[in-house]
């Protein structure tokens, strides 16, 4: 088995190179496409086993960089005034150096040159364990039986949470008076 990227695509183009098979029998059981396995045989052609090594994708320049001498002046500006970044879009304008104002709020963000203006407080739940029998429970209506002609039983239950003990009682009605009837008979 291969241990390294390196090794697996080396694996995998190794037949094409020793021209034992071709590029499309390769292709019915490999689970990379045509164009990657192509890629990667140009790249061993060119540097060997080296070239299938991945390279970094970063850029080699930045021709469109906010240059180090604005950005110094946006920091002093916001340092020396205290002003946001549409403001100091207007000083860099009075100075003749035009520059977009979301640039300007990006240059500020980061240097970390940004107010935060509200913390969103952290809700914190903690779960507190029940362990003393009847200290909580949990009362819920429940629809049972239809009877026809508009008629339902209702069943009220009432679980107590440490103990898991279960009351259950059945109305035809759900209306307030069944409930705290229902609740005096849980108390009793």
């Amino acid at each position: 088995m291969p241990e390294t990227k390196q090794q697996l695509r080396y694996q995998w183009i190794r037949p094409i190179i020793d021209r034992e098979i071709s590029i499309k029998d390769v292709l019915k059981v490999s689970p990379f496409s045509e164009r990657t396995i192509k890629y990667w045989l140009a790249r061993f052609k060119e540097d060997g086993t080296a070239g299938l090594i991945d390279k970094s994708t970063r850029p080699h320049s930045f021709p469109n960089q906010t240059p180090s001498w604005i950005e110094e002046r946006i920091a002093q500006i916001r340092e020396d005034k205290g002003i946001g970044g549409k403001k100091i879009f207007w000083e860099l304008e009075k100075e003749g150096i035009l520059i977009g104002e979301r640039i300007v709020s990006y240059v500020l963000k980061r240097k970390g040159l940004t107010r935060v203006y509200r913390h969103k407080r952290e809700y914190i739940y903690r779960k507190r364990s029940v362990t003393v029998p009847g200290e909580l429970l949990e009362i819920d209506i429940k629809y049972g039986i239809h009877f026809g002609f508009d008629r339902w039983w209702y069943q009220y239950t009432a679980i107590d949470i440490a103990s898991k003990w279960r009351y259950l009682l059945a109305f035809e009605n759900r209306q307030n008076d069944y409930s705290l009837n229902f609740l005096k008979m849980l108390l009793e």
